[in-house]
């Protein structure tokens, strides 16, 4: 290596400078954006020469016109890497580093306790004297001594990780007593951020929910606490900069954002989380909005009850303990270079690494509508096609998470696969096999679509001839629509037998109605459209969303209706409809569909499969398993055959937090009733049948059910805990003085308390044994649910300001009861109601 010269030190002084106003104006922390001085070092010269008089007599007075040319293009070249940030300068001439050790996220936060606590300044405001080095993360000792007096020696760690691994949002620091999978580290707003390991950057976007703004880097072939090695993923979310962009190779210790309150945040704080490989997706979260409301929980309430803890666990692992423990990290630790070990082969198989992929598209604009057809190449590490690669760890990715990606099929190295794109926007598709990553990213524009006025009828029917059509039968294959694309309808002309017409012969033409939304083409059919009986319409929906019923004016009780969506809302929850009765041993049909938060059947696809099994009676069903496949606009269907007429059949589907369950179907020729002092004519018969066999309500040990009799606040305490599905643990107190620990109600009573939904007397007491009201009752399920309910009318007998009254519109907005012209809030409600309004109730 050659000696470094003085003029290279006037160069690296002037690149610096270029360097550092550039990105000074960038991110507007002129105090903070530092480029190292460290230089090689050399020996001093004998004599003293001034650098800059050097350099410019090696090469300005030598090449003066060259050097003007080379010096400007050098700058101008700069100061492009400059506008891109430091990280895209720095992945231009390095490449991905090894793993090397660790660094901490954060270097550096406020003394707490020489600031008072308060996180309400910007991290440039605090002197060097009110910083200290980060705190050390031990989850053993916050739990310990956290609850501890204000001014303990442990209370900047307290005050900086205010929610711990696998933590709640109790703030009482015990791991694994929530399902919250990242350490939140609270810093003032602009502290800066730290790669933890050398990696590259995947993800760096700004969104204005969620995590908001948001960085996800990818660490790969890393050692893990325990032995091991796994690809990990950094997360460093509720930014207020980012600064860094995808595809860059980052050090550990490089800065790549500052801390802030972005997103869903309700403090400047550092959300940071570690996903391991087999996490779906990255920042992976235990649960989704949806599977959070079919648990009847909140986010934050989600959080605090661990819902998808297993999970969290399996996919995340504790990032501090990670970081802290290969702070230092000795070389006999280093994790061997998996390219240089041999692959194991056998005489069946043939194994291969991709060490690279080409990702194509068939052309480089689309709009709404056109399939976009992929083509992936894996290649080896001299560029060579495999042709024996199997493709099976290969990942298929896409940013908008409407989009149904395809299962990807290598053949003799290449896959090919066709995406329909649906709606306009950016899109961005990535393929990952280990390190080899590819990414592609798109723009589909609005196609230009236009449609008929709603209920234009395009001809008037004026059809004779000798083969007209009698009938007709309307059908299409899909049920919804996306804005901009197009569904085919079959139309098959029948005769007065219901039989096919094969050669159709008429004048005129059979004119075709749109009722709502989009357009038809042909807007009518002449008979030499039909081949053997059938023609086909196209239907074109254009960029009005809503209902569209396409008929044939002459038949128009025939018809086919579409619904036009810009995009489908997730799957919330199932709904299996039974028809109520059955015979043993003959097959029985049961409809099964894909649910929104609304109620409204949606064609989205649900991750994984779902599992469906008789949750009451006995049956044989033909499948047990479905997937999104199985789904047909949300709608499918399978068969079972009943065994047992003695009992009442049920079945239930389940996919993680997504649930369904039927009604009971009865032998058909069953008589009696469940109870001796009910008929089946009973109005609310369904309903108590409904909860019996759920267990959530039981009748008497004589037989009967009582339906007119009350039922007091402690006894419905459990039935809206098990009818949530929530089965709580003795506690270790109450909440009520007139709850006292050994009652049988208390654990029903206290765990409701701590979810909001009982609250009890202004005196301090529940009074378990007062039968329950109406008021009171709706209130609780009110809570359960805690769903905005607008200013709509409510009852005569409700004042706006009563502490009942948005229940009381919740209640007659959700029909859980027939009420009637009033609510009468001090009634007492019957075991009969009860029954029907939390039946009601589930089925929401």
């Amino acid at each position: 290596m050659r000696s470094v010269s003085a003029c290279d030190v006037v160069k690296y002084v002037e690149v610096k400078s270029v360097l550092e106003k550039k990105l000074s104006e960038r991110y507007n922390t002129p105090k903070r954006i530092h480029i190292s001085n460290k230089m090689p070092q050399q020996d001093s010269p004998k004599k003293p020469v001034e650098p800059a008089k050097l350099c410019k007599r090696k090469f300005f007075e030598r090449q003066p016109l060259l050097a003007y040319i080379a010096l400007t293009f050098g700058l101008m070249l700069i100061v492009l890497m400059a506008e891109q940030g430091t990280e895209f300068f720095r992945a231009s001439i390095i490449q991905a580093p090894s793993f090397d050790g660790t660094v901490m996220p954060i270097k550096q936060a406020p003394d707490w306790l020489m600031t008072g606590g308060k996180n309400d300044l910007n991290f440039s405001q605090y002197s060097a004297g009110t910083l200290i080095d980060i705190p050390k993360y031990d989850g053993k000792k916050l739990a310990a001594r956290c609850e501890d007096e204000y001014g303990h020696p442990y209370t900047n760690a307290c005050l900086t990780y205010t929610t711990v691994y696998m933590g709640n949002y109790h703030l009482d620091h015990k791991e694994f007593g929530g399902s919250h999978l990242a350490i939140d580290i609270r810093v003032p707003t602009g502290t800066p951020v730290y790669a933890v390991a050398n990696g590259i950057v995947e993800i760096a976007e700004s969104r204005v929910t969620g995590f908001g703004r948001y960085i996800v880097v990818r660490h790969d072939n890393v050692p893990l606490v325990g032995g091991g090695t796994d690809t990990l993923y950094s997360a460093y979310a509720h930014l207020s900069q980012v600064g860094t962009n995808e595809g860059v190779i980052v050090k550990k210790g490089d800065l790549i954002g500052y801390s802030g309150s972005s997103g869903i945040s309700t403090t400047p704080h550092l959300h940071f989380q570690i996903d391991r490989s087999r996490a779906p997706f990255h920042p992976w979260w235990p649960f989704s909005s949806a599977e959070a409301s079919n648990a009847k929980l909140n986010f934050y309430d989600g959080i605090d009850y661990g819902l998808g803890q297993d999970e969290a666990i399996k996919n995340t692992i504790n990032p501090l303990e990670w970081v802290q423990h290969f702070l230092s990290y000795a070389s006999d630790d280093r994790v061997s270079d998996p390219s240089k070990t041999p692959l194991p082969t056998n005489d069946n198989e043939v194994i291969v690494a991709v060490e690279s992929f080409d990702l194509r598209s068939d052309k480089s604009t689309y709009i709404t509508g056109d399939k976009l057809q992929l083509t992936v190449v894996a290649f080896d590490t001299k560029q060579n096609i495999l042709r024996k690669y199997s493709g099976d760890n290969a990942t298929l990715s896409v940013s908008n998470n409407q989009v149904v990606l395809p299962e990807l099929k290598f053949e003799d190295g290449k896959a090919t696969p066709s995406i329909t794109l649906s709606s306009a926007g950016e899109y961005t598709f990535s393929i990952r096999d280990g390190k080899a990553i590819k990414a592609l990213r798109i723009v589909v524009e609005q196609g230009e679509i236009t449609s008929s006025p709603s209920g234009e009828v395009a001809i008037t029917d004026n059809v004779e001839g000798d083969n007209v059509p009698v009938a007709v039968r309307l059908s299409s294959e899909d049920t919804f629509v996306f804005a901009g694309n197009h569904a085919t309808i079959e139309v098959v002309a029948l005769d007065k037998n219901g039989i096919v017409m094969q050669n159709l012969n008429y004048k005129g033409e059979l004119a075709i109605t749109v009722d709502g939304v989009g357009s038809v083409e042909p807007n009518s059919l002449k008979d030499r459209y039909f081949k053997n009986g059938v023609a086909k319409i196209d239907f074109s929906a254009g960029r009005e969303i809503g209902a569209a019923k396409i008929a044939l004016e002459r038949f128009p009780q025939t018809n086919v209706e579409f619904q036009v969506i810009d995009k489908a809302e997730p799957v919330t929850k199932f709904e299996i409809e039974l028809d109520g009765k059955f015979d043993t041993d003959k097959k029985e049909t049961a409809t099964i569909k894909t649910l929104d938060n609304k109620g409204n059947v949606t064609p989205t696809s649900f991750l994984g499969s779902a599992t469906v099994s008789v949750a009451s009676g006995s049956a044989k069903l033909d499948k047990t398993k479905l997937t999104s496949a199985d789904f047909t606009n949300g709608v499918a269907t399978l068969t079972f055959v009943p065994q047992d007429d003695k009992e009442s059949i049920q079945l239930k589907i389940k996919s993680g937090a997504l649930v369904g369950e039927s009604k009971f179907a009865r032998f058909e020729e069953a008589s009696g009733s469940l109870f001796s002092d009910i008929s089946q004519n009973n109005p609310n018969y369904e309903a108590i049948a409904d909860l019996t066999q759920k267990n959530i309500l039981n009748g008497n040990p004589d037989g009967t059910f009582r339906p007119d009799a009350g039922i007091n606040r402690a006894e419905f305490a459990k039935v809206i805990l098990l009818a949530l599905g929530v089965d709580p643990q003795n506690p270790e107190r109450t909440s009520f003085s007139d709850v006292k620990l050994d009652a049988w109600f208390a654990k029903f009573v206290e765990a409701a308390a701590r979810m909001d939904i009982i609250k009890g007397y202004p005196n301090g007491n529940f009074g378990p044994a007062n039968n329950i009201n109406r008021a009171e009752l709706f209130t609780m399920l009110y809570r359960a649910v805690k769903e905005q309910t607008g200013n709509g009318n409510n009852f005569a007998d409700v004042p706006s300001d009563a502490w009942f009254a948005e229940a009381a519109r919740f209640a007659k907005s959700k029909n859980l009861l027939d009420f009637g012209n009033s609510f009468e809030p001090s009634k007492v409600m019957t075991r009969a109601e009860v029954a029907e309004a939390v039946s009601r109730f589930l089925s929401l």
